[in-house]
């Protein structure tokens, strides 16, 4: 169960990767040219048409369209699912290494930051000079109106736009990963008892399943998975009306006990067991 729970991380690891390459291509594209990218939709550079909700899927909606946009039929670049497919790996390698830990997140923001600084340089150097012209001409009226200060040179402004990038995603990523991680502990409790409930049945059925003469008590470990069971049989007296010993029948309790989250569990069932 913990193995399949793990795949199902690794796997929301690599697509939230996939997810981030997106939003690198996005990023890179539009921080250079004084774009929005936080709230309006993308958009094809050659078309200039609005993509659909389909059109945004990391990897599938590139091999689905074959790679042309969908509306103007012009070839994609292939950088677009490159650099998707490699935001992928580069979460997902650092999660099997570390987990969830303060080294998996130092190499994320590393590399987000990384990743998000020289896309914004290089797709600066490849924009058009019409592009240019009109970046030039948004920068000079934004020092006339006094609104960005700290946004005068091309340093300081694609500093603020990555912090922004990094940050928005960031949270986005972190709350993901806090709420993922609580349904993960719920999952995991759960699993645990649900094995150890499974455990204590089956050993009371098979003390049960004895000849009468042959009922005792015992203990033991069992490990499943990663977690170590301890289980008890206690084979008592049945005493009826809190006195009276009946011999013809014995009392089976099967008791087993874990440990999850350094707290000590317990499930217990019994029966009587007739001669």
């Amino acid at each position: 169960m913990e193995e399949y729970i793990h795949l199902v991380w690794s796997i929301f690891i690599f697509v939230t990767g996939l997810l981030f390459g997106s939003f690198f291509t996005l990023a890179t594209y539009r921080v250079p040219r004084k774009l929005d990218i936080v709230k309006s939709r993308s958009f094809c550079p050659n078309c200039k048409h609005k993509l659909g909700f389909f059109d945004c899927f990391p990897i599938l909606s590139y091999v689905s369209t074959l790679g042309r946009c969908r509306y103007c039929r012009k070839p994609i670049s292939i950088r677009y699912p490159i650099m998707e497919l490699a935001s992928g790996f580069a979460f997902l390698i650092p999660f099997l290494f570390f987990g969830f830990s303060w080294q998996f997140f130092i190499v994320l923001v590393t590399y987000i930051y990384a990743m998000l600084y020289v896309g914004i340089s290089v797709m600066s150097y490849k924009m058009t000079d019409e592009e240019k012209a009109e970046v030039k001409k948004q920068r000079e009226e934004l020092k006339k109106e006094k609104l960005e200060k700290k946004k005068n040179t091309k340093s300081g402004a694609l500093s603020s736009e990555i912090l922004v990038a990094v940050g928005v995603f960031m949270l986005f990523f972190v709350s993901t990963t806090f709420a993922l991680r609580n349904y993960y502990g719920t999952l995991q409790s759960t699993s645990k008892k649900s094995e150890a409930l499974n455990l204590c049945m089956n050993n009371l059925n098979e003390e049960k399943a004895k000849a009468f003469t042959s009922l005792a008590s015992s203990n033991g470990i069992k490990k499943v998975g990663n977690t170590d069971y301890t289980y008890e049989i206690v084979v008592s007296d049945y005493i009826k009306n809190g006195t009276e010993v009946v011999t013809t029948a014995k009392v089976i309790e099967s008791i087993v006990t874990y440990e999850l989250n350094d707290k000590t569990e317990q499930v217990a069932l019994k029966c009587i067991k007739v001669e």
